[in-house]
């Protein structure tokens, strides 16, 4: 994986909702992107933050397939948790979707595969996410 070039993470995730930085291999269509949001959150705020994306993700993402919502403890941070299946223009989509409160706002990170490509990738894909270590 390598860092995506902006023309890339641009292209990929259109208007507002670009992450601050992705990596991808090597055409981009598995990608992990992070991003903090200006959103305050508190532990206390996820059981709301998860509802709002239950709520929300179906208007927005076509054909979504949801296969987890919860609230999930990773060395010992919580975080809204989903996985989802959906449909973009030219293939289907595997997404996982992480976050928590950090510095009085919404840390986020995106775990996002064409259908095809995550089989092969999704055991390096979850140990990262197992990886994944916050300080405050």
């Amino acid at each position: 994986f390598e860092p995506l070039s902006q023309e890339v993470i641009d292209t990929r995730w259109p208007s507002n909702r670009a992450p601050r930085f992705a990596v991808g291999n090597n055409n981009a269509s598995t990608t992990i992107a992070y991003d903090l949001k200006q959103n305050p959150i508190t532990n206390e705020d996820l059981p709301e933050v998860l509802k709002s994306f239950e709520q929300l993700f179906p208007r927005m993402i076509p054909g979504l397939d949801w296969k987890k919502k919860e609230i999930r403890t990773i060395n010992g941070r919580q975080w809204v948790y989903v996985e989802m299946t959906s449909k973009a223009v030219d293939t289907d989509i595997y997404n996982i979707l992480m976050t928590t409160p950090y510095n009085n706002q919404m840390l986020m990170f995106n775990f996002n595969s064409t259908k095809e490509d995550f089989p092969d990738l999704e055991e390096e894909l979850r140990r990262s996410i197992d990886s994944i270590t916050i300080s405050d």
